[in-house]
């Protein structure tokens, strides 16, 4: 059964070994940011601060829910396991299988929501003067930052189409009822509020932490303002979104909320948003819509979400890695490439793109990255190894380029005329840059005693023996530590 509230999300984490619990009281002013962001770039687990200091309507933080660790080196923890549990996914998938199960649910099994006529996030209600930001601990994650932030959903509805858009936005609290919130000039909700302007009509917004954690997923998957978020989210845990209607009128909430906050987006009044971390960069500050809360409804213990989004490996990283390496994927198979998996490491801040792939003719890889790396801001070096790498093992890719990709004729460079990436920190020329792509693999032409051997446990040993160790591993053996680990899982 899918799951519909973040308390239920927290218990199947815990359940997996993927949740810690803090009852010691922690401070929401960098202190449970730091936390999280440590547990981020260790590979640990998401956590549960239930003792905020100063947290007088009774509410709790929970950090790091989507977040995972790299792929460079083996762990038993993967970087989907959390984004799985979340989707109803088996939580032992591999990675293959759950880029497959992406994109097979978001693109062929939406699913419309369901809209009820109560929902618990309506418990208690709060408006006029009784509405109160400051009593709720939003956490202030860098010291640095420009105030307490919030994401969690944002809902507003096209004022033409009358379509409601949900997508993951940041804000910072500026007071009691007022915010000021980030609008990429790239995202849906910037056309939406231009309608608005040109209206001359202040924007509705609802904002909620919780329900369905497949709807949080879906906020991050850069849909375009077309795209039905709710049947993609509803398609992604392949259940209906459970939605209510919100006091503002023509919006829609998830009726499992934890805290929804509703007001609308002045036209005229701006703030300073920022500067606010993340794995991009430290940010700047920007003049940005006030928003005026009216009405706070909520659970009566509500549970605040929240990333960091600057660590290695966080919720905002790692789903960026693991959302876009999918949607690469999809444009790969439906050219007909044969690419067994892409990844983007998170080590690596999304600056390098591993493609597995066979590399059937001459050109063959000039023609796949040329299309791959214009369908990506991400990255602007590309490596691409064999068909038997397994996604797990990335130091394995590593390991290929060091000894198959010829400096000489295997590095291949584009001229200086490549848009510079999302994540470039060194110098360019008027924001231009070259592109690279090593071809790690070998010469699909190559005769048999050109290719190098392969020394490991599975080029050098028989099947049968393989078999025997790996099956007799823990019970003959006794090695109850760890997994026997299997590197290259695809003969190629």
């Amino acid at each position: 059964m899918a799951l519909r509230d973040t308390r239920s999300f927290l218990e199947k984490l815990q359940e997996a070994g993927e949740l810690l619990v803090v009852d010691q009281e922690v401070d929401a002013d960098a202190e449970a940011a730091a936390i999280v962001a440590k547990l981020n770039e260790d590979g640990g687990q998401a956590v549960w601060f239930r003792n905020v200091k100063g947290a007088t309507s009774g509410a709790s933080l929970a950090g790091g829910l989507y977040a995972g660790p790299g792929l460079l080196y083996y762990r038993t923890r993967k970087p989907w396991t959390r984004i799985a549990l979340a989707l109803n996914i088996e939580p032992d998938v591999t990675y293959e299988d759950f880029l497959f199960t992406i994109n097979d649910r978001s693109q062929r099994g939406q699913i419309k929501p369901l809209r009820l006529g109560a929902g618990r996030c309506k418990d208690i209600t709060s408006s006029g003067d009784d509405v109160d930001l400051t009593r709720y601990p939003f956490p202030q994650v860098h010291p640095t930052d420009g105030g307490r932030y919030g994401v969690g959903t944002t809902f507003v509805q096209d004022p033409d189409t009358r379509a409601i858009h949900a997508g993951a936005y940041r804000w910072m609290v500026l007071g009691k009822d007022r915010i000021v919130c980030n609008l990429p000039p790239d995202r849906p909700i910037s056309a939406i509020f231009k309608k608005y302007q040109e209206r001359g009509e202040a924007m509705p917004f609802a904002i909620a932490f919780g329900g369905s954690p497949a709807l949080q997923v879906a906020a991050h998957m850069g849909l375009p303002a077309t795209a039905d978020i709710l049947g993609i989210a509803g398609g992604l845990c392949q259940d209906p979104i459970e939605l209510v209607g919100a006091e503002n009128d023509g919006l829609l909430v998830p009726a499992d909320a934890d805290l929804v906050l509703e007001g609308t987006f002045s036209l005229t009044e701006t703030a300073s948003e920022g500067p606010y971390a993340t794995f991009i960069d430290i940010g700047t500050v920007s003049q940005q819509p006030v928003g005026t809360v009216r009405v706070i409804t909520q659970q009566e213990h509500p549970i605040i979400t929240f990333g960091v989004d600057s660590a290695r490996g966080g919720d905002l990283m790692n789903l960026t890695s693991l959302l876009h390496a999918a949607e690469l994927m999809a444009i790969a198979k439906t050219a007909i490439l044969p690419v067994r998996w892409i990844a983007l490491p998170t080590e690596t801040r999304l600056g390098l793109c591993v493609i597995s792939s066979k590399v059937p003719y001459n050109g063959f890889a000039f023609q796949m990255t040329g299309l791959i790396f214009g369908s990506s801001a991400w990255f602007d070096k590309l490596l691409i190894v064999d068909y038997d790498v397994n996604p797990e093992q990335l130091n394995l890719a590593v390991n290929d380029m060091l000894n198959k990709a010829n400096p000489a004729r295997a590095w291949y460079r584009s001229d200086a005329d490549a848009p510079a990436t999302k994540v470039a920190k060194y110098p360019t020329e008027n924001g231009m840059t070259a592109q690279v792509y090593i071809l790690a693999t070998w010469d699909a032409q190559a005769k048999r005693e050109e290719i190098g051997q392969k020394i490991a446990f599975e080029s050098c040993y028989p099947p049968e023996i393989q078999e025997r160790v790996l099956s007799r591993w823990k019970k003959d053996y006794g090695f109850t530590h760890a997994e026997p680990i299997v590197y290259r899982t695809v003969s190629g």
